[in-house]
């Protein structure tokens, strides 16, 4: 697990942004406090690795063997140590912070309700699952909505933030 973790920051942005959709979509088909455990970071790895494995077996033959090459192709780059894992300065990393904070809150506004929103963000350890679930999986769906090069560098930013 390690490796293909560490292998998406070395993938190309098309391939970090298939994980990111890989991401949202499991996070929206499991139960929301399995969601809300996740997104939260209260779910251990092997907990969430568990529930990825679960989910990742239930999917359609494509969309399984899509997720599989994904993570060989990232556990392949990590054990080759190339391509190099992308690198931003810290100027790149503030404006793609700023690009996802307005593209993540024009997706919250589509996507989740006022109610929820402010519930989450007053306290999000005591919001109801399926409110953390939908607030956060729209703000990480935010960065496929982001321009380039504003989008590479937050996917970079993404891919080191798991590690």
């Amino acid at each position: 697990v390690q490796m293909q973790v560490k292998g998406i920051a070395r993938l190309p942005t098309e391939r970090q942004a298939a994980f990111v959709s890989h991401i949202v979509d499991l996070a929206r088909s499991v139960p929301p406090s399995s969601c809300k455990t996740m997104f939260l970071g209260q779910m251990s790895t092997a907990e969430a690795a568990a529930l990825e494995r679960r989910y990742i077996a239930r999917l359609p033959l494509g969309r399984f063997e899509a997720i599989s090459n994904l993570y060989r192709e990232a556990a392949e780059a990590e054990l080759a140590g190339y391509p190099d894992a992308k690198v931003i300065n810290a100027q790149q990393a503030m404006i793609a912070e700023k690009v996802y904070a307005a593209a993540s809150e024009r997706r919250v506004a589509k996507q989740v309700s006022k109610e929820a929103v402010r519930s989450v963000t007053r306290d999000a350890a005591s919001a109801a699952p399926a409110d953390v679930c939908a607030y956060i999986s729209s703000t990480v769906e935010g960065m496929l909505d982001m321009t380039e090069p504003y989008k590479a560098w937050q996917l970079t930013r993404f891919a080191q933030s798991m590690q």
